[in-house]
């Protein structure tokens, strides 16, 4: 996710790039989140 905010910050012409980057980079966060959770509490329902 930072690199997405750094190349906003050095592409300043490219604003629109800039804007996509971010939007994507926050959805590919929060599927990595909720992912690790999910799969997580998977992994401690199976031990019970």
């Amino acid at each position: 996710m930072s690199s997405a905010w750094n190349s906003a910050k050095t592409d300043n012409c490219m604003t629109l790039q800039a804007m996509f980057h971010i939007p994507i980079s926050c959805l590919e966060y929060l599927c990595a989140k909720y992912t690790f959770f999910y799969s997580h509490r998977g992994e401690k329902t199976r031990d019970i």
